[in-house]
């Protein structure tokens, strides 16, 4: 029994990862037909794109009660994007050019968004109240980044008429893809939870591990596939835009569906210090480089192999 619902969670997977790929493709067709720039189009678009398995887990975690599984899956998803998905793409592309001003100007400020439900959660508990201010919080900061740009998009839509058929069909491709996560993602919440409650894990552990090496493989792919097509800006964009948008529309939509109540507090507290910490060395990169290099990478997944160790060493010492 157990091993079919490993084999559910790894089918499960490949269709997240599928579904997930069509939504960035399709997305990007969209955004290039209404001509948003690269930066602002991965941070909004495409993270929220590459985002969309780990908002249907949280979905379906938090319809089945379960809110602590997406918990952890956007904890796990958030250290991965910084250290090991970030530093792999890095490493294999050989380095790339850190050209967008927006990046620089404005990574203080979405290191303290990606925060935010860390210090929410001095409590251990993620109330509606807070999911509230998460989103607030997001939607501020889009309006933000998009209010100069909506206008540009509504002209470059007038010009664009003629190819309204095809933006059309990638619309309805989007909505396919999105039926496609939706199915997906339940059958790795049911999935996981079995395995979790066979093998006696808690649910925060298989979210920080299992589930957030899942859900980060769309960035991953996406991130190495716009660095090797010098699109570095939409790379950069992307990771950071999808540790933004876990942390704040994310967590924001589940815990207004269900409030989050930590229950493996040692777990999380490390988690969550350790995003806090990781995210420093990025920004130092972001704000005095001109380019993250194979050595950046290298050293931005042995950030993950520690990780990895201190949780194993907290679980075996509990």
């Amino acid at each position: 029994m157990l091993l079919s619902y490993f084999l559910i969670l790894l089918i499960s997977f490949f269709i997240l990862v599928k579904s997930g790929s069509l939504l960035v493709r399709t997305l990007f067709l969209i955004s290039r037909f209404l001509g948003i720039g690269e930066f602002t189009l991965a941070f909004i678009l495409m993270s929220f794109a590459t985002s969309l398995p780990e908002l249907f887990v949280g979905i379906e975690s938090a319809l089945s009660a379960k809110p602590t599984l997406s918990l952890g899956n956007i904890l796990g998803a958030n250290i991965i994007n910084m250290t090991l998905a970030l530093g792999f793409v890095t490493a294999i592309s050989g380095g790339f050019a850190l050209k967008s001003e927006t990046a620089k100007r404005d990574i203080w400020s979405i290191w303290l968004i990606s925060i935010l439900p860390i210090i929410l959660l001095t409590d251990l508990t993620l109330s509606r109240i807070d999911g509230i201010i998460l989103l607030i919080v997001f939607f501020f900061y889009a309006r933000h980044l998009l209010k100069e740009k909506v206008y540009a998009a509504l002209n470059n839509v007038n010009q664009n008429a003629v190819t309204f058929k095809l933006f059309i069909k990638d619309v309805f491709l989007f909505i396919f893809g999105i039926i496609l996560l939706f199915a997906s993602s339940w059958a790795v919440v049911f999935s996981a939870s079995q395995i979790a409650s066979q093998l006696t894990l808690p649910l925060f552990v298989v979210g920080i591990f299992l589930l957030a090496f899942g859900t980060t493989l769309p960035e991953t792919v996406f991130g190495l596939r716009s660095i090797l097509t010098k699109h570095e800006d939409m790379a950069l964009g992307n990771v950071l835009g999808s540790v933004a948008v876990n942390s704040t529309l994310i967590l924001g939509i589940v815990s207004l569906i269900h409030p989050i109540q930590v229950q493996d507090a040692p777990s999380f507290l490390y988690a969550s210090l350790f995003m806090i910490f990781a995210f420093l060395p990025l920004i130092f990169l972001i704000r005095t480089r001109e380019r993250l290099t194979m050595s950046h990478g290298l050293l931005l997944m042995f950030f993950y192999v520690i990780f990895v160790i201190g949780e194993i060493i907290i679980k075996s010492a509990i």
